[in-house]
């Protein structure tokens, strides 16, 4: 997994030093001008992918692109030479970062597997909710590749069937939940892991996951952390595990099972994936059926 380690230079970002053995840090020579343009410093930092940048690189992008002006800015902060005006950081402790990255590429990987089985399960309801057969259900869930899209398709069979019988305000609840959690996947797939040394934060030496346009501080406070992960494992194969209870196969062997009682079991889910918290809100109740005149 690419990883940015970033720390802060008198209010400025920029990579942090390290044991380049380690693809840790970026090179020094990259700042030795006292000079690197806010675009020259973002692109060597992305082309980089984390990695130690070569010496070719350098070479290259520097002889071509910097200029020999005093002061300008990266993200919009001023930089002046690293080397001669700002003492560097400690040297990262490399046994202590490897085993933090470790342990957070494992919750990351629990954390999507979860996530797939949560959506293998809404794939089942699919076929149960449209009669289809598992073949034929599975194939239309997972034609489309986004999840929203798998929600709607299931959202639809939900209010065109009688398949459902008592289970299908408890269904309702558990893609309302699955919707809100979805913005937590979103974020593990798409952002960009950074193990943050700047000292002033309240990630300081954690790996973070968060956008890859880092512009402050509180770009990476706000991001995916190592504890977010786990609890947001523990949320999300909760949501599936009582997803599955209430299928029809796993239900016959367990008749006690109340969907209506599962469904305030989903409601108290915390509302956010990463979240710890259960939710208390008022559980609404399902609308009745209109009664019939006669």
């Amino acid at each position: 997994m690419p990883v940015q380690y970033l720390i802060q230079h008198q209010n400025c970002w920029a990579p942090a030093p390290g044991r380049e053995n380690h693809s840790v840090g970026r090179s020094r020579s990259l700042f030795r001008g006292g000079v690197v343009s806010s675009r020259l410093a973002i692109s060597l930092i992305r082309a980089s992918s984390g990695l130690k940048l070569t010496a070719s690189l350098l070479a290259a992008s520097l002889s071509a692109s910097l200029s020999c002006e005093p002061l300008t800015t990266v993200f919009g902060s001023p930089l002046r030479s690293v080397m001669s005006e700002n003492p560097l950081p400690p040297t990262i402790d490399i046994d202590a970062q490897l085993k933090a990255q470790n342990e957070f590429e494992a919750a990351f990987g629990r954390a999507m597997l979860q996530w797939a089985e949560l959506e293998n399960v809404l794939g089942l309801w699919f076929c149960v909710a449209t009669g289809m057969s598992e073949h034929m259900g599975r194939a239309i869930f997972y034609s489309t590749t986004s999840f929203r899209p798998k929600l709607d398709l299931l959202y639809a069979a939900i209010d065109a069937t009688d398949n459902l019988a008592d289970t299908k305000h408890f269904l309702k609840s558990v893609l309302s939940k699955s919707r809100k959690y979805s913005t937590f996947r979103n974020a593990m797939a798409h952002g960009h892991v950074h193990y943050n040394m700047i000292q002033e934060t309240a990630t300081y030496r954690q790996f973070v996951l968060s956008d890859g346009a880092i512009k402050s501080a509180e770009d990476l406070d706000g991001g995916i952390t190592y504890s977010k992960l786990i609890i947001a494992i523990s949320n999300i194969t909760d949501l599936a595990t009582l997803s599955l209870d209430i299928l029809p196969g796993p239900r016959q062997s367990r008749p006690e099972i109340s969907p209506e009682e599962h469904r305030l079991r989903v409601h108290r889910l915390p509302t956010e994936a990463w979240s710890d918290q259960p939710n208390l809100n008022h559980l609404p109740q399902p609308p009745r059926a209109p009664s019939v005149r006669t």
